[in-house]
């Protein structure tokens, strides 16, 4: 693996590419925001067949927005520099997560330079999408909160959002992280490492401009796209009623459920994660 920095006008990108050099690419991004990378184990895999790229989105861990911004758009900009960097014309792109919708953004504005989309349990969309998934989110962790947790949780929360904590943010995504999983209580701690790279700033401040922008913005994605979609999703996902607006988004996607898995459903059950990544690469010509 190979680690280096990018630097645009508005940001300076903590990047790490995956795999031997190979004429196909594919970038990975991942969900939040405010969080870091986390996907080193899918580009791992995903290395085997491409040039597999992840990055720290801007102000999450290695990564610094320059210009203070978390605008959409400077989201997207970020994508390009990334990819004008390595010399990418053209790319697979893979989301998981808050990664799924911004995968959706991009191909909307920038479709002519994607090879596949693949969306991993990604958020339906910006605007009221989002705020629907938010209450569906907080509704799936709360039945299965255990006190304790809860009890950290609330403060967390508190400490963050009305303290500015950054030390209360990571006290609230270190204890909700678990409940992604398909058994809480048997899922991996957050490693120390991510979870010192959380930024409240950043996920208060990008989570502001999803709210602003219209789920509308979304219309027409599938018609604009002339490349394979996938769409997968897990068994004890808490994307359930939410998953709808991206299943009509895209009635022709290759679609997949993984058993016995939650919202982080390779590291419940890499075998049909990993099965399902097959089936849909599989299907493109490669270089």
């Amino acid at each position: 693996m190979e680690a280096f920095t990018v630097r645009s006008l508005h940001a300076a990108l903590h990047v790490k590419v995956h795999g031997p050099a190979h004429p196909e690419a594919v970038v990975l991004l991942h969900g939040g925001p405010g969080v870091p990378d986390y996907l080193d184990e899918v580009a791992a895999h995903l290395g085997r067949r491409f040039r597999a790229i992840t990055f720290d989105q801007r102000g999450a861990g290695k990564s610094k927005a320059l210009d203070g911004s978390y605008a959409l758009d400077r989201y997207l900009d970020d994508i390009n520099a990334v990819a004008g960097h390595l010399g990418l014309r053209t790319f697979h792109l893979l989301g998981h997560s808050w990664g799924g919708l911004l995968a959706q953004l991009y191909a909307r504005q920038y479709a002519p330079r994607l090879r596949s989309l693949f969306l991993s349990s990604p958020v339906p969309g910006p605007g009221r999408q989002w705020a629907a998934m938010i209450a569906e989110e907080s509704v799936f962790i709360a039945r299965r909160f255990l006190v304790p947790d809860l009890l950290r949780i609330s403060s967390g929360w508190v400490r963050g959002e009305l303290g500015g904590s950054e030390a209360g943010w990571q006290q609230f995504y270190g204890t909700v992280w678990k409940y992604y999983f398909f058994d809480p209580e048997a899922a991996p701690p957050l490693d120390p490492a991510l979870r010192a790279g959380i930024s409240g700033k950043a996920a208060a401040g990008t989570v502001r401009a999803i709210l602003k922008t219209s789920a509308r913005v979304l219309d027409g994605l599938a018609d604009a796209l002339s490349v394979p979609v996938g769409v997968l999703y897990a068994e004890r996902d808490f994307l359930q009623r939410t998953r709808r607006p991206v299943l009509k988004r895209f009635p022709a996607a290759r679609g997949y459920e993984i058993p016995g898995a939650g919202h982080v459903a390779w590291a419940d059950n890499a075998a049909a994660f990993h099965a399902a990544l097959a089936d849909f690469y599989g299907q493109i010509k490669t270089a």
